[in-house]
């Protein structure tokens, strides 16, 4: 029978394996971790990672595995919108229908 590892071992183990799998990792708190991602920060949640492994304590390593080919998938952010698009994106909503059919 595999040692069930303690959620802090946990957490621990896949920071590791971010920071060696070349992601940053800022910390954690709890079954959370920041990491930057794409230039920004971003909380990736461990809470179904650690249920995954609790249920097979011997599959860790797929877990972790699984951990690192969801962060690898994670899209860049799209690009800042011009402030003529931010503007024309809020328009409709700071403005009454009345007032947006006259525009």
């Amino acid at each position: 029978m595999t040692h069930l590892i303690d959620v802090d071992a946990f957490v621990e183990h896949l920071a590791a394996a971010t920071c060696q799998a070349g992601f940053v990792v800022e910390g954690s708190d709890g079954l959370a971790l920041q990491i930057i991602m794409h230039g920004q920060s971003m909380r990736c949640d461990l809470r179904t990672a650690y249920s995954a492994y609790q249920h097979s304590p011997a599959r860790l390593e797929d877990v972790v595995e699984s951990h690192l080919a969801a962060l690898r998938s994670v899209p860049p952010p799209p690009p800042m919108p011009t402030e003529k698009e931010a503007v024309e994106s809020l328009l409709p909503l700071l403005n009454p229908v009345d007032v947006l059919r006259g525009v």
